[in-house]
């Protein structure tokens, strides 16, 4: 068995400024609730992660769109 991607919390927040959208975590996400400025440090302990278990993937979120934007997010335009 072995590791094939490390699932991160990467951009799993709101963009600064910008209403909380309706799929903002509205709880404890099993201690990844990170913010904005964050972001660098997640992504560099996830490559860490990724090293240490001998994998090249990383998964990561797209920003959470604005409320009332109509869509999940900008990759899905």
């Amino acid at each position: 068995m072995r590791v094939t991607d490390i699932a991160s919390p990467l951009f799993k927040v709101d963009w600064p400024g910008a209403p909380p959208s309706k799929f903002s975590p509205k709880r404890d996400q099993f201690n990844a609730d990170f913010t904005f400025e964050q972001q660098d440090e997640v992504l560099e302990r996830s490559i860490e992660l990724a090293k240490t278990f001998n994998t090249d993937r990383v998964r990561f979120f797209d920003f959470l769109a604005p409320r009332g934007s109509g869509t999940l997010s900008r990759a899905h335009e």
